[in-house]
């Protein structure tokens, strides 16, 4: 009895193993053709978003020709392809870049086979897609509706005292300044005033050596990534200004 018995178990191994095997290898080959999609999507929604950002031709034309006309078109997301999945070859013949309304549209066409295809099958053929409305910029120093002065759209900080006409203005760009520890007494900030420790990072230990500073704030910060050291910008009406008055740099341009 014992030897049936045996016997038996040996012959259910030996067919249950091959069906386990073949199980746990269809289930790995599963995996890795959803992995190669997810490769492939993420690939398109990366090339897709570097296309648009370099949609304005026309200002990269001046700085950067080769990038520009390299990034503005489907060959660079055949390029990122290649890299990011190798194994796998796409066609984006269907890919339209910036030929109707300024839309990225991306689309690989490409087929997925089991990587161990016991029984020969044919490879399935999927579609990824990529969608995106190229940034071409906006008119800053433009008007929300009519062209009215009251309704220019200007940009203003939320401590500062001026109004400003472009957003490129060097005003509104926050220069921090590193110097020695200990020094900060023989500084003075644009207004003249001397540097206090800020209220929100503290003093600095004596073991530190660097301490940040900015030319209008009358605070040393012992750490760059202190919130002090951050400048909210916001768009607003000119009608809104209230008592603030034109940059004196860039509140002349029209």
């Amino acid at each position: 009895m014992k030897r049936k018995l045996s016997a038996s178990m040996t012959v259910e191994a030996a067919m249950s193993l091959p069906l386990y095997m073949f199980f746990f290898i269809s289930l790995l080959c599963l995996i890795k053709m959803f992995d190669d999609i997810s490769k492939i999507d993420a690939s398109l929604c990366r090339s897709a978003s570097a296309i648009s950002t370099y949609a304005a031709a026309g200002t990269l034309a001046s700085e950067d020709t080769a990038l520009a006309s390299t990034v503005l078109s489907d060959g660079y997301a055949v390029m990122m392809l290649k890299k990011d999945a190798p194994d796998i070859s796409a066609s984006l013949l269907r890919s339209s870049v910036m030929k109707a309304s300024d839309i990225v549209d991306l689309r690989a066409d490409y087929q997925l086979k089991p990587a161990l295809n016991f029984f020969k099958l044919p490879g399935l053929s999927m579609t990824s897609r990529a969608y995106a409305k190229a940034w071409t910029g906006y008119d800053a120093e433009g008007s929300v509706t009519d062209g009215s002065d009251e309704e220019r759209i200007v940009y203003i900080t939320e401590t500062g005292k001026v109004y400003h006409l472009s957003r490129s203005c060097s005003h509104l760009n926050l220069t921090i300044i590193a110097i020695k520890n200990g020094t900060q007494d023989s500084y003075r900030n644009k207004s003249g005033e001397k540097y206090t420790a800020c209220a929100l990072c503290g003093k600095a230990p004596a073991s530190q050596s660097s301490i940040y500073i900015t030319s209008e704030g009358n605070s040393y910060h012992s750490s760059l990534s202190c919130s002090a050291l951050k400048r909210t910008i916001y768009e607003i009406p000119i009608s809104e200004v209230g008592s603030r008055k034109a940059c004196s740099l860039c509140g002349g341009k029209e």
